[in-house]
C-alpha cells in the first residue's frame, strides 16, 4: 500500500440505520473522502478500516482502491 495506513473512524450521521465507516491516513482529522471524523481509539490500538463492509463510505472505497492500485 506504499506506506498508506489506513484506520477507521465513524461518522456522526447515520446511513440507512448504519454507523458510515471513513478511512482515514494515520496522522490526520479528514477521511480520504474529505468528511471530518472522530477516531474510533481503544488504549493505543485503531480500529481498522475494513472496506468490504456495508457501512464502508462508498467513496472512501473508491479513493483507497486508486491509491493503492498507483
Amino acid at each position: 500500500m506504499n506506506g498508506l495506513r489506513v484506520r477507521c473512524s465513524l461518522e456522526t450521521v447515520r446511513r440507512n440505520s448504519l454507523i458510515v465507516q471513513h478511512a482515514v491516513v494515520r496522522g490526520t482529522s479528514k477521511a480520504l473522502c474529505g468528511e471530518a471524523i472522530r477516531l474510533i481509539m481503544i488504549d493505543d490500538w485503531h480500529v481498522p478500516f475494513v472496506p468490504t463492509l456495508a457501512s464502508a463510505c462508498e467513496e472512501c472505497v473508491r479513493v483507497l482502491a486508486s491509491r493503492m492500485r498507483s
